[in-house]
């Protein structure tokens, strides 16, 4: 597991306060945590502001799971 992706599972655990199962890098966010829309966009905008980062919300298409999103995160970060 990558370092983004080890931030991202810490990011989302706080930007959600509740309890979670286990997080790796392949869990799908909709699917296996069942995350609503305003769930996402909280932790979108933890993301954001932990890594001084805006993320174009066309681009969140694509992300289904972590290391999606640890690879959309590395790509905004270059």
């Amino acid at each position: 597991m990558s370092n983004i992706e080890s931030q991202l599972i810490d990011l989302l655990r706080q930007a959600l306060e509740q309890p979670l199962p286990e997080l790796t890098a392949s869990t799908d966010l909709i699917d296996e945590l069942a995350l609503e829309s305003i769930q996402v966009m909280d932790f979108i905008a933890e993301v954001e502001d932990h890594y001084d980062i805006i993320i174009e919300v066309d681009r969140l298409a694509t992300v289904r799971t972590i290391a999606d999103m640890a690879g959309l995160v590395g790509e905004t970060l270059e």
